[in-house]
């Protein structure tokens, strides 16, 4: 299997692989550069920052789990009452008449 790129793909990729290069000198830069340490409340705001975004993404995943567990992700099926008769007819379903249902 052979990959063909076209040109504008190729400069997307090279774009892209400039600036990954770029962000990874600026983090070591910040990293390795002389300078104050951060204060307490840098690391209070961090650590809060951190601990609600996990909060708030596993309520999001869980909040999908269940979502999709009980239904309510499903595609909604219309059934006609003309559907309904063909699928009788049929000997697929049997739709419960009124006196059944109670």
């Amino acid at each position: 299997m052979k990959l063909q790129l076209g040109f504008g793909s190729f400069v997307l990729l090279v774009v892209l692989i400039l600036l990954l290069l770029a962000s990874v000198w600026y983090a070591a830069q910040g990293l390795l550069l002389p300078g104050d340490p951060m204060p307490t409340q840098g690391y209070a705001a961090m650590f809060g920052g951190v601990f609600l975004s996990f909060v708030i993404g596993s309520s999001l995943m869980a909040l999908l789990f269940f979502s999709s567990r009980s239904g309510y992700d499903a595609v909604p099926r219309v059934e006609t009452q003309d559907a309904l008769q063909r699928t009788k007819r049929v000997g697929q379903i049997e739709p419960l008449s009124r006196d059944e249902e109670s």
